[in-house]
């Protein structure tokens, strides 16, 4: 699924399409989710926290580029029209 949204994402951006920013914040905010899911899960399975420092890391990472992506795509409408 990461794969289709990240290859959908790309086509976006390299046609210019208006909705290029929403699709690269999707992707990002995906990847939060999964990474969120899959510490639940693995704590769940195991009964201790399964959660390294790399985890929480790209978690506040992909929140970061959320909003730097949301910006950038904000700033350059006129560019992203199609």
């Amino acid at each position: 699924m990461f794969i289709v949204l990240l290859a959908v994402a790309a086509v976006a951006i390299i046609n210019r399409k208006s909705n290029a920013g929403k699709l690269v914040c999707i992707v990002f905010g995906y990847e939060f989710v999964m990474t969120l899911v899959l510490l639940i899960y693995g704590s769940s399975v195991v009964g201790v926290s399964t959660g390294q420092a790399s985890d929480g890391f790209r978690m506040i990472l992909d929140i970061v580029l959320i909003f730097v992506n949301a910006s950038y795509f904000d700033n350059r409408s006129d560019v992203f029209v199609n």
